[in-house]
């Protein structure tokens, strides 16, 4: 039992189980919220995992503990492999659908149309020679333009 007392491990836990009931509950949660209570959390939660691994590997506690923090990371780690591929899977599948619908912008050809306050801001902050917004009262095109002007 004093063995127990004694480990980091276990006060880091029970720094996470108090640092949470504490942001459960309204004032204190406010203020904790403030001052970075899921942060701190999140800290004293790492903190307890990484003391339980090296206080087992030590013989401080038992060797079957490291069983906790290997699987809370390697399970993290997996489920960070596997999203990984699924965006690559994802991104190849969104590829081979349509190679030919993606072409660069080159503001010398092409145009922009924008709504009107997105319209005025490419042309006033961008190097973009002309943008145009749809506009029925513009007879025959449909369309007004906004042009950037050079400094002369």
């Amino acid at each position: 039992m004093s063995r127990l007392k004694s480990s980091f491990s276990l006060w880091a836990l029970v720094a996470f189980v108090a640092l949470l009931a504490l942001q459960w509950l309204p004032i204190p949660g406010a203020y904790l919220t403030f001052l970075g209570g899921a942060l701190l959390c999140g800290l004293a939660l790492h903190a307890f995992l990484l003391g339980l691994l090296v206080e087992a590997a030590a013989g401080k506690l038992p060797r079957f503990l490291i069983v906790i923090p290997l699987a809370a990371y390697g399970g993290y780690y997996f489920m960070y492999l596997k999203q990984g591929w699924e965006i690559g899977a994802k991104a190849a599948q969104m590829q081979a659908g349509n190679p030919l619908l993606v072409r660069k912008f080159d503001p010398t050809v092409n145009s922009l149309v924008l709504p009107r306050d997105r319209a005025e801001l490419v042309a006033s902050h961008y190097d973009v020679p002309a943008t145009y917004e749809a506009n029925k009262n513009f007879k025959p095109q449909g369309y007004f333009s906004h042009r950037l002007l050079d400094a002369e």
